[in-house]
């Protein structure tokens, strides 16, 4: 065999690979080997065997999953640098942490313990989130609002809607099922897809100018504390009852009107 031979077959079968993702963006067709979605569970509480306790990961074709990884990866970067994403929400966000808005969480109680302030705090958590996102008022609206291109949100919606949650068996595959709603919790772009449909309530959280608890941070300076979301989770802290009420009510009923109970 002559030298590089090898290397050269190589870059012909990647060279395919391409190829073939670019008539897919060209066309905005949906290959049907791109349709499973292999229903593989994850537990979530350790040794227990309720059904319920099982985080349910769909396995997609790797080059289904590779389209939308370097899309959303160019799109998350327009968005980073354009700070058009709201700042409180720290979930599925590059070089954002949590450790930080835990210590402000901390850091808040304890001033309000010192100098006897009220602070209303709840929890919010999602049950099967990305499951149940709503496509055209939730994903496809979210993400044209923060002003993705409109061919890869229609192409972006071909790929949840032939999506085929197939199930393992002893024999093979099962027949797959369409899903109704959501995205795929497997695929590289749903937490891009939530975090565009959350936006819109992060964003009407974060412009309430009032409401918040006055934390001292140095000596004539006070810090607002709000809360923070983090992805599907999110803590609401708010200095009175009402605008706490008010707070809750307005994220419920946001999610309401995308269909989640």
């Amino acid at each position: 065999d002559r030298p590089g031979k090898e290397l050269r077959i190589t870059h012909k079968i990647f060279d395919s690979f391409r190829r073939l993702v670019n008539v897919g963006l060209a066309t905005l067709h949906v290959f049907t080997a791109w349709e499973p979605e292999v229903l593989c569970t994850v537990s979530k509480v350790e040794g227990s065997p309720d059904i319920k306790d099982t985080r349910p990961i769909g396995l997609v074709a790797i080059l289904r999953n590779s389209v939308e990884g370097i899309m959303y990866e160019a799109i998350t970067d327009v968005w980073d640098k354009a700070g058009i994403l709201s700042r409180l929400n720290k979930g599925f966000r590059r070089h954002v942490g949590t450790d930080s808005n835990r210590l402000i969480s901390t850091a808040t109680a304890e001033a309000c313990y010192l100098w006897r302030k009220n602070a209303f705090v709840s929890n919010r958590d999602v049950t099967h989130a990305f499951d149940n996102m709503d496509r055209f008022a939730g994903i496809e609206m979210g993400l044209l609002r923060l002003g993705v291109p409109s061919w890869w949100v229609r192409y972006n919606s071909h790929f949840d809607k032939r999506g085929k949650m197939c199930v393992r068996t002893a024999y093979g595959l099962a027949e797959g099922v369409f899903r109704w709603a959501g995205a795929v919790q497997g695929g590289k772009g749903s937490p891009q897809k939530w975090t565009a449909m959350e936006d819109v309530a992060n964003t009407m959280w974060e412009r309430r100018t009032d409401g918040g608890v006055q934390v001292p941070v140095s000596e004539g300076r006070h810090l607002s504390v709000v809360g923070a979301g983090f992805a599907d989770d999110k803590r609401f802290i708010q200095a009175m009852l009402g605008d706490h009420n008010d707070l809750t009510m307005q994220d419920g009923d946001f999610l309401f009107l995308l269909g989640f109970e």
